[in-house]
């Protein structure tokens, strides 16, 4: 069993109104949370703000804050995330990972160190120079670290889309769960093989049911890894002999391209 007393702290804290949404794979991708105890929060008006992050807040377990604006032209997210750095401070949390651009969290950032904490913050490079000097670490996400997959999984998911649209016709809650289980695959193969290249079937299957350990293929009428595949038109698949044993043959994929 783990030893959670002895294990170190970690807040990775969002300006969910700051940055988007697709940062959050990337971001994660980087760090090893398993050397953490980890607290993931994100920060917005959700009253108002969408704009993707439903589905990363439940794809990587973030607890989204609600901070209504109770006056014009004041952002509660920045206070209310404040506060908790505070709070958490005081629990003994000893890392935290600021993501923003927003140079009004160095104040924050000195009064953590000042604490005793190691910050690392998180953004593109238009964050402001005093957020990022006074940062123990800040790791630049370039646009094109995250847009670019996104910009592709768009494409991917109107082909498949269209593709669905020429077979069976389905329910649109059965429509729906395929399209989200579709998003999850291809965000996860991205974490798994960022430059697109070959990854064996058992082990993308091993990493969706860390991701997600209730995941079934028989939720989406297929008997198996190989089928489920097939039927999304996401990725194309190849048989591969084992070296060791030619009579044995191992199932390897990587994510179609849009224009396939």
């Amino acid at each position: 069993m783990a030893d959670f007393a002895a294990t170190p702290r970690l807040a990775i804290l969002f300006d969910a109104e700051n940055v988007s949404a697709a940062i959050a794979g990337p971001m994660l991708s980087r760090l090893q949370l398993s050397r953490f105890v980890t607290i993931k929060r994100a920060y917005a008006d959700w009253s108002r703000l969408q704009n993707g992050w439903k589905s990363v807040l439940v794809n990587y377990g973030i607890h989204a804050v609600h901070t209504p604006n109770y006056s014009a032209g004041k952002n509660s997210a920045d206070i209310l995330l404040t506060i908790d750095a505070m709070d958490l401070l005081h629990q003994q949390v000893s890392w935290f990972c600021i993501v923003t651009n927003d140079g009004d969290f160095t104040p924050l950032v000195h009064r953590l160190i000042g604490g005793g904490a190691r910050v690392v913050g998180f953004g593109s490079r238009r964050a402001a120079l005093s957020f990022i000097s006074a940062c123990h670490k800040y790791i630049v996400l370039e646009e094109t670290e995250y847009t670019s997959k996104a910009a592709q999984k768009a494409a991917l998911m109107a082909n498949l889309q269209r593709k669905q649209s020429m077979e069976v016709l389905e329910t649109p809650e059965q429509s729906a769960a395929r399209a989200r289980l579709a998003v999850m695959l291809h965000e996860i193969f991205s974490e798994a093989s960022p430059q697109n290249h070959w990854v064996n079937l058992k082990d993308f299957h091993a990493r969706i049911q860390r991701r997600q350990p209730d995941f079934s293929c028989r939720q989406f009428g297929q008997k198996g890894m190989v089928k489920l595949m097939e039927s999304l038109n996401l990725f194309e698949l190849r048989k591969v002999k084992n070296p060791t044993a030619p009579s044995q043959v191992k199932h390897e994929l990587r994510l179609r391209l849009p224009d396939e």
